[in-house]
């Protein structure tokens, strides 16, 4: 996929917690401009209109969809991308198996036009390839761990996704 200037994945903490309120990590990020991501981080945090928007029936928007033409003209998080000089903006989720891993973000450069229905499209494989990808290295990291036992019951359910509260039990 070709249309992005900078890209950042997102993995998704807290599984107690609704999708939409769960706090994200950064994990990788790449061609992102020096500071945009503590300005998003303040700005957004854990209330970005785009990932509220996700789930497995909408697994990737982007701000000038989710928004709608007239109030992506004028929001705040235009505002940002522009400030930073980007222009528009994609998101989708990253699946493992009935959980969401996380989140990929993208943005293009400000001269290029919005994302067509072809580059989100690109986007669903390559969350879901990452999906894929990483329940292979959770399997793998959970096998070749050399926790002590205690640690690895619990890391082991965790890689099962199984939330806090089940593990923790009554």
């Amino acid at each position: 996929m070709s249309c992005g200037a900078g890209t950042a994945l997102w993995c998704l903490g807290d599984g107690d917690l609704s999708f939409a309120q769960r706090r994200a990590d950064l994990l990788y990020s790449s061609g992102v401009p020096g500071g945009f991501l503590e300005d998003y981080a303040t700005l957004y945090g854990t209330d970005d209109p785009l990932i509220r928007q996700l789930s497995t029936q909408v697994p990737v928007t982007d701000g000038r969809t989710c928004l709608g033409e007239a109030d992506w003209a004028r929001s705040g998080l235009r505002e940002l991308l522009s400030s930073w000089g980007l222009g528009h903006n994609m998101c989708g989720l990253i699946p493992i198996d009935e959980a969401t891993m996380g989140v990929i973000y993208t943005a293009t450069l400000q001269r290029t036009g919005p994302f067509t229905p072809q580059a989100r499209e690109q986007l669903v494989f390559l969350c879901r390839g990452a999906g894929i990808a990483l329940r292979s290295l959770v399997r793998r990291t959970r096998v070749a761990g050399d926790l002590p036992p205690q640690q690895a019951r619990v890391a082991a359910l965790v890689c099962e996704g199984f939330s806090n509260k089940e593990i923790a039990g009554p």
